[in-house]
């Protein structure tokens, strides 16, 4: 089951609650970001992927906060392109930044940075839309599972995730409205 990019906040499962989590809504999640504190929080962490992880991830926000989308290859870069365990990661890594830098910054042109991978299809359809505000456009989303999260992100509707019998499928989808809630 192809999952919509989702590297902020929800790959950094850790344990230990002192953590910094990424608040759920992206415009808080901006606006909380600290290059530092974030760099600091993912040199702390246990595990090498649970560092590379992060710092991919202080990179996609610092990304999104400074408009500059070429910083979402570098996020990219932060894990090994080579190891198993992470190379499945980078071009996930890379397409979230890509999507949460378009919706974000209602930059659509960015969407076509993104790469589907095989079998994966709607995922530069429903970031075209939803960086468009546009929810007709979802409709040109190929995807059963990406149509219903982009109507239920413009829509701001949890009701509409679920359509989507699957828990994973589901709890992904409200993760997707609660994110963008106040950017959309």
């Amino acid at each position: 089951g192809g999952r919509a990019p989702q590297i902020t906040g929800n790959l950094t499962a850790v344990e230990n609650e002192t953590i910094w989590r990424p608040p759920p809504d992206m415009q808080m999640r901006i606006r909380e970001f600290n290059w530092t504190d974030c760099i600091q929080t993912a040199d702390g962490l246990e595990t090498n992927l649970e560092r590379n992880v992060m710092r991919a991830e202080c990179y996609s926000l610092r990304a999104i906060e400074a408009g500059q989308s070429m910083l979402c290859d570098q996020a990219a870069s932060q894990l090994n392109q080579y190891k198993e365990g992470e190379k499945e990661l980078v071009p996930k890594i890379r397409n979230a930044c890509f999507y949460n830098f378009a919706v974000y910054n209602k930059n659509y042109g960015i969407c076509n940075n993104m790469v589907e991978p095989r079998g994966e299809v709607g995922l530069i359809s429903e970031c075209m839309a939803v960086a468009k505000r546009n929810i007709t456009l979802c409709e040109d989303v190929d995807d059963e599972v990406r149509l219903i999260e982009c109507k239920a992100i413009l829509r701001k509707s949890m009701f509409l995730c679920n359509n989507l019998t699957e828990e994973g499928l589901r709890e992904g989808c409200y993760d997707q409205v609660r994110m963008w809630g106040m950017t959309v």
